[in-house]
């Protein structure tokens, strides 16, 4: 490299650091936030002649954002993503259309597989918030687990299929944890994230005990509708066993008027056959008269 070189390589150095210098000067006069903004935010031209609008919006912002965390930047100061006046208090062209095309590029998916794409950002293990097999796991074999729980325990309501379902889950996120506890182990045996260890530990006991919480809400579930089912057929069986006694009791009192009838026949027969006593013919009247006194009565 030529001396030329090496002194204009050292003069861009020199101006650059003396650039830093100033506005790092202004941003910690707090007197002159509103020229140190301006200073700050005022476009250069080679940049401008150089590169893109949008590169030197984005620029702006990640910027702004370090500087901020660095203490450099006031909390008042604007954004790279805000309309930045110059020093003659006008906004340019090129900011403006800069800071239309940052816009566009924050706003987001508008689509809904791209809003469903960007709610598992930060999806990690899986073993809270909404269910989801994940890319290394069989979704065949949960179909199969799922299946195999309801030809088991055969639910016929709704809340009997929830609780199925629950269990699924639950028993299948356990069997996740158990699966990522192996990557905390290396070769020989040894835990390399005792961290991870830990919580995938914690998560595997929560599901196994959200399963039998659901095994157990099902048994008593079903066990609270057996008991309701055999009380209404005892009480159907009281109310036969009832029937029946009083059907009883009617045919016993039948039978008791009918002999009583019967003794009346017997005992106005056998006078009949006597016709020596005297007034046989007024004997033989009221006897019948009183037979159909106590058919009126029965």
């Amino acid at each position: 490299m030529s001396a030329r070189s090496i002194r204009r390589a050292q003069e861009r150095r020199a101006k650059k650091l003396a650039r830093k210098a100033e506005q790092t000067a202004l941003l910690q006069n707090r007197d002159c936030e509103g020229a140190a903004a301006a200073a700050l935010t005022e476009p250069n031209p080679e940049l401008l002649d150089e590169f893109t609008p949008e590169f030197i919006a984005e620029a702006n912002a990640v910027r702004d954002r370090v500087w901020r965390k660095a203490g450099l930047l006031p909390a008042s100061a604007p954004s790279a993503s805000e309309p930045r006046a110059s020093a003659s208090g006008h906004v340019s062209p090129a900011q403006l259309a800069a800071n239309r095309a940052n816009s566009q590029l924050s706003t987001g998916p508008r689509s809904s597989a791209g809003k469903e794409t960007v709610s598992f950002n930060a999806f990690r293990h899986g073993l809270t918030g909404r269910f989801k097999i994940m890319p290394y796991e069989s979704e065949q074999d949960y179909e199969e687990l799922l299946k195999g729980l309801r030809e088991e325990h055969r639910p016929s309501t709704p809340t009997e299929h929830l609780l199925i379902d629950r269990m699924a889950e639950h028993h299948w996120l356990s069997q996740r944890a158990l699966y990522l506890q192996g990557f905390c182990f290396n070769e020989v045996g040894g835990c390399d994230n005792d961290a991870h260890l830990a919580l995938y530990l914690r998560y595997q006991t929560t599901h196994q005990r959200a399963f039998h919480k659901c095994l157990n809400d099902l048994l008593k579930l079903r066990a609270q509708k057996r008991k309701e089912q055999s009380g209404f057929v005892s009480q159907q069986h009281k109310q036969a066993d009832q029937g029946r006694r009083e059907a009883r009791d009617k045919r016993q009192q039948e039978r008791h008027k009918w002999a009583v009838l019967m003794d009346s026949a017997k005992v106005d027969h056998q006078n009949l056959l006597n016709l020596q006593l005297p007034g046989g013919e007024q004997f033989v009247e009221k006897a019948i008269q009183r037979i159909i006194a106590l058919e009126k009565a029965a």
